[in-house]
C-alpha cells in the first residue's frame, strides 16, 4: 500500500480486500479521517499497526484479518470512536489486549483470535454496552475472566477458548 494513500483525504471507504497486497500498512493511512469502511483482510500484509490508526475516528468497519501483520495492538485503538466492528483476527499480533478498548461505546463484535496475544482480557470490556460478539480464542491469554463480562448483557457470543485462562466463571 503506497504511502500515497494518505492523500486520498475525502474517501470513506477503502475496498482492498482479498487481493495479494504486500508490504505495511502506511502510517499515512491516519490522515483518512473520513474514511468510514476500511477494508484491508486477506492480503500478506506484515509489519506493525501504525499508532496513526487511532486517528480514524469515524471509521466504522475495520477489517485487518486474515493477513502477515505483527506486532502489539496500539492503545490509540481506543480511539476510534464510531467503530462498530474491529477484525484483526488471523494474525501474529502479540501483547496484551489494551484497555483502551473500553473506550469503543459504539462496539458491537470484535475478532481478534488466533494471533498471539498475552496478557489478561481487561475488565474495560464490560463498558461496552452494546457489544455482543467478542472472540480471542487461539491466543495466549492468562488469569480469569473479568466479572466486568457480566455488564454485556447484549453478548451473544463470548469465545475464549484454547487460551491460558483460569480461575471460576464470573
Amino acid at each position: 500500500i503506497p504511502s500515497t494513500v494518505g492523500q486520498l483525504s475525502q474517501i470513506e471507504s477503502l475496498y482492498m480486500d482479498s487481493n495479494q497486497l504486500t508490504g505495511s500498512i502506511p502510517d499515512s493511512i491516519g490522515n483518512l479521517t473520513t474514511m468510514e469502511y476500511c477494508y484491508l483482510f486477506d492480503n500478506f500484509l506484515t509489519g506493525s499497526l501504525p499508532e496513526s490508526i487511532g486517528t480514524l475516528s469515524k471509521v466504522v468497519f475495520l477489517g485487518l484479518n486474515d493477513n502477515l501483520l505483527s506486532g502489539t495492538i496500539p492503545s490509540t485503538i481506543g480511539n476510534l470512536q464510531s467503530a462498530n466492528e474491529v477484525y484483526l483476527y488471523s494474525n501474529s499480533l502479540v501483547g496484551p489486549i489494551p484497555t483502551s478498548i473500553g473506550n469503543l461505546s459504539g462496539m458491537t463484535d470484535m475478532s481478534w483470535s488466533a494471533n498471539e496475544l498475552t496478557g489478561t482480557i481487561p475488565s474495560s470490556l464490560g463498558t461496552l454496552s452494546d457489544f455482543f460478539f467478542f472472540s480471542v480464542f487461539n491466543n495466549m491469554l492468562s488469569g480469569s475472566v473479568p466479572a466486568s463480562i457480566g455488564n454485556l448483557f447484549q453478548l451473544s457470543s463470548l469465545d475464549v477458548y484454547t487460551n491460558y485462562l483460569s480461575g471460576t466463571i464470573p
